[in-house]
């Protein structure tokens, strides 16, 4: 079960109009990754800040992952092997059109490096949120997690 907190903040004004807001995520749970079959207990939190400024179209959305924190261990299969996350900062752009409110989805991953000798991991997290008429976004939550052996192709190749 995946254990998930959102923790709310404060709009603040963003330089050139538009709106700033950070989220805390907090996450604990037990993954299996999708290409090879091992069990991680993983925990850590995403600090996700959107920005959103007026735009002809309607509003531009930026969107910063990170998720510094992350910590956790490989459980099955044996012996267990602790890892650290390995983690950059990635920021995406969208634009957010009207219909009002719309919704934006993004995502980040974080590399699992391990203590001792295993297999590298990448932990994907995909967040959705809802931009409201005047511009203000809405608490992002998890639309996806999962944890695999290969970094996600759109940044690898990018």
């Amino acid at each position: 079960m995946l254990a998930l907190l959102a923790l709310a903040a404060v709009p603040a004004q963003a330089s050139g109009g538009g709106t700033t807001v950070t989220f805390q995520l907090p996450f604990h749970s037990v993954f299996t990754n999708r290409c090879n079959g091992d069990v991680a207990n993983l925990s850590g939190t995403d600090t996700v800040t959107i920005t959103t400024k007026p735009a002809a179209h309607g509003y531009t959305v930026n969107i910063r992952n990170a998720v510094p924190d992350l910590t956790g261990s490989r459980v099955l299969p044996e012996p267990p092997i602790p890892y650290t996350g390995a983690d950059v900062e990635q920021n995406h752009q969208y634009v957010a059109d009207p219909p009002y409110p719309s919704t934006v989805y993004d995502y980040h991953y974080t590399k699992l490096v391990p203590h001792s000798s295993g297999p590298t991991m990448y932990l994907v997290i995909f967040i959705k949120t809802v931009i409201a008429i005047d511009g203000t976004p809405g608490v992002p939550v998890f639309s996806g997690i999962y944890l695999t052996c290969a970094q996600p192709w759109n940044e690898r190749d990018a």
